[in-house]
C-alpha cells in the first residue's frame, strides 16, 4: 500500500487518505481481507495521533471481519493493536485481557517474533501498573525469544526496559549491566532510533551505583536535543533532574506531564495520575516526601 510509504515517513494525514482509498476499492470489490487489513492500517494512523478511541473502534470493525474469514495470525494481530490501544489509554486490565488473547494464538501456532511483541507489551503494562517484579518477568520472557531468533534491535530495545526495572528495584548494578550490554549492541549494528537515551541512563546507573560519571557528556548531549518534544519527556527531564539536580527539569517533567494529561479524556486521566512514576514527579514537584 502507498500508505504504508507516507505513514512510514510520518504523513499520517495522507496515508489515512491512502488506506480510505484502498478500504473503499476493497469495499467495491467485496475483497474481505483487504477492508480488514485497511481498517486496521486507519486505526494505527489514529493511534500514532493519539486518538485512541478511533484506533479502538476501526480495530474492532477489522477484527469483526477476521473473526468471520477465521485468520487467526490476523486476528492475534487485531488483539495486540486492541491491546496497545488500550495501554494507551491506560485501560491497563482491558489492555492485559487482549494481550492474553493474542498470546494463546500466537503460542499455538509457534509465532515467535509476535511473541516476543506481546510479552514486552504485557511487560510494560506491569510497568505502568507499578508491579515492577511482573515486568521485569515478561522483559525476560522476551529477551530470550529475541535473542533465540537473533532478533538484534529487539534485543538492544528489551535490554533498556530490563535495565530500567532493575533501576525502579533500585539494583543499579544490574541496571547499569543492561545498559551497558544494550549501548553496546546498539553501536555494533548502527541502531540510532534510541542510542542518545542510553547515554543518560548509563550516567545516571553509574551515579546511582556511587561510580564516576560524565556530567559534561550529558550536557552536550542535551544541547543537541529538543527533550520536550520527545513522547516521553516527562521521563527524560526527570532522569536530568535525578542526574544533574537542576530543578528546571523537574518543573519541565511536571509541565510535560499536566500537557499529556490535558490530551486525555477525563475518564482515563485517572488512571493516567495513578502511574508509580508520575505520581513520583508530581509529588517531588510539590515538594510531598515519597514515604
Amino acid at each position: 500500500m502507498l500508505g504504508m510509504t507516507y505513514k512510514v515517513q510520518g504523513e499520517n494525514d495522507q496515508a489515512r487518505k491512502m488506506f480510505i482509498n484502498a478500504l473503499n476499492q476493497s469495499k467495491q470489490l467485496n475483497d474481505k481481507k483487504g477492508i480488514a487489513l485497511s481498517l486496521q492500517c486507519i486505526g494505527n494512523c489514529f493511534l500514532d495521533e493519539g486518538k485512541y478511541d478511533e484506533a479502538i473502534k476501526n480495530y474492532k470493525e477489522s477484527l469483526s471481519i477476521k473473526e468471520k474469514i477465521g485468520d487467526e495470525p490476523d486476528i492475534a494481530c487485531s488483539y495486540t493493536m486492541l491491546a496497545a490501544a488500550n495501554k494507551c489509554k491506560f485501560q491497563l486490565d482491558k489492555a492485559l485481557n487482549y494481550y492474553d488473547l493474542a498470546y494463546k494464538i500466537r503460542s499455538e501456532l509457534n509465532d515467535k517474533y509476535p511473541l516476543s511483541i506481546i510479552l514486552s507489551g504485557i511487560g510494560n503494562v506491569y510497568t505502568k501498573k507499578g508491579e515492577t517484579d511482573k515486568a521485569l518477568e515478561y522483559y525476560t520472557k522476551s529477551l530470550k525469544i529475541r535473542e533465540e531468533i537473533e532478533n538484534y534491535r529487539g534485543i538492544t530495545d528489551i535490554l533498556m526496559r530490563i535495565a530500567y526495572s532493575h533501576f525502579q528495584l533500585e539494583d543499579y548494578e544490574k541496571a547499569l549491566n543492561n545498559y551497558e550490554r544494550s549501548n553496546k549492541m546498539q553501536k555494533e549494528i548502527e541502531y540510532f532510533y534510541k542510542i542518545w537515551w542510553t547515554p543518560i541512563w548509563l550516567e545516571l546507573a553509574k551515579k546511582k551505583s556511587g561510580k564516576q560519571y560524565d556530567i559534561d557528556k550529558i550536557r552536550e548531549l542535551i544541547k543537541e536535543r529538543d527533550i520536550n518534544s520527545d513522547l516521553n519527556g516527562y521521563i527524560l527531564n526527570h532522569m536530568l533532574y535525578q542526574l544533574l539536580d537542576e530543578s528546571s527539569f523537574l518543573k519541565d517533567s511536571y509541565d510535560l506531564i499536566i500537557d499529556k494529561s490535558q490530551k486525555l479524556e477525563p475518564e482515563f486521566r485517572k488512571y493516567f495520575f495513578q502511574v508509580p512514576l508520575i505520581k513520583k514527579i508530581i509529588n517531588k514537584s510539590k515538594g510531598i516526601s515519597d514515604d
